[in-house]
């Protein structure tokens, strides 16, 4: 009988002692990254754009927090991209191929492993972390794999078929019992512009506010219907999110890797130029219920800290970037 309850004595104590811990060291959020490659900033109604292309995203940008002035740090892929996985301008992590990806393979162009990545750096903390990626600059081949359990890259496909494969590895992730942070890499907006069905033909009339060359008044017609399209994957992504209770605790980030140029400066496209039309992008963050429109310049090298930041971590090595959030409660107080 006195063993009995002193077994139970212990028992009690750890069972406390657990809840103690539970309470002073809660589960770490879900994080999920959403990029949309070659989305400038100004092409969403949400800034003012005088076509609707963006509803869904519109929404989730009211109900959160959003950068009016964003930029990238660097006008294309591989380095946009290198800054936002590591924190660190061109300068510092290197990652600034020849623009020829056979070529860029033969010269070992990739992404060092001297360098912590976003995605190990929450791996090393224990979560299950995955990717989608349709971006070719992203194949395993250049690096940005580093860090993920689970890298699935799919050729330039449409925003459906990257919101097919995440809720196929959302079941994965939810089933483990470990936070999950989850990259997804929307190819829909980069050229060529072929958006499917209605979408081709959604912006007939010129824009009422610019005026551009024919080709130019074509192209961005397409354009913002690959807008419009994306956007409606990017609604129906929430929504399986929501439907599979995941939601309210999640950590979002939506935003892209750089714009493109209609000719406002003598390039179309994207990747020669650092006007606003090629650098500056949209940036939306979901963490802690925190609203409002945030009108101060931010890089995406801050996303590094930020993103750690929402996961309750330090930065594995000296940053470029500043965390949005620590920021944010600085300038406040």
């Amino acid at each position: 009988m006195k063993k009995a309850m002193i077994l139970g004595l212990i028992a009690a104590v750890i069972a406390a002692s657990f809840f103690a811990y539970r309470r002073l060291n809660p589960r770490r959020p879900n994080i999920l990254f959403v990029l949309i490659d070659t989305l400038r900033a100004d092409h969403l109604s949400y800034f003012g754009y005088e076509r609707d292309t963006s509803p869904n995203i519109d929404a989730f940008a009211a109900d959160n927090l959003s950068f009016s002035f964003a930029v990238s740090a660097a006008p294309w892929t591989p380095a946009s991209m290198a800054s936002i996985f590591t924190g660190l301008y061109s300068a510092a992590h290197g990652m600034s191929p020849p623009n020829n990806r056979e070529q860029a393979l033969k010269q070992s162009a990739t992404l060092p492993q001297r360098i912590t990545t976003l995605a190990e750096a929450l791996q090393n903390a224990g979560y299950a972390t995955a990717a989608v990626i349709s971006n070719p600059w992203m194949k395993p081949g250049f690096g940005f794999d580093q860090g993920f359990d689970l890298y699935i890259y799919k050729h330039r496909v449409r925003g459906e078929e990257i919101n097919r494969s995440a809720l196929k590895l959302l079941k994965q992730l939810a089933a483990a019992n470990r936070p999950f942070f989850l990259y997804l890499h929307y190819m829909d907006t980069h050229n060529p512009y072929n958006p499917p069905g209605e979408y081709a033909g959604r912006y007939q009339t010129p824009l009422a506010s610019r005026i551009y060359p024919p080709r130019q008044v074509k192209y961005m017609q397409l354009y913002d219907g690959e807008i419009r399209y994306v956007d409606w994957c990017i609604g129906r992504l929430f929504t399986a999110f929501r439907a599979a209770g995941l939601w309210d605790d999640l950590q979002v980030v939506l935003t892209s890797d750089h714009g493109e140029q209609f000719m406002e400066h003598g390039n179309q496209g994207h990747g020669y130029r650092l006007y606003n039309e090629e650098v500056r992008v949209p940036l939306f963050l979901k963490f802690g219920g925190h609203q409002g429109r945030i009108d101060w310049p931010v890089s995406l090298v801050d996303l590094f800290p930020t993103v750690l930041e929402m996961a309750r971590l330090r930065p594995p090595h000296p940053q470029q970037g500043v965390s949005l959030i620590s920021r944010r409660q600085a300038r406040r107080s």
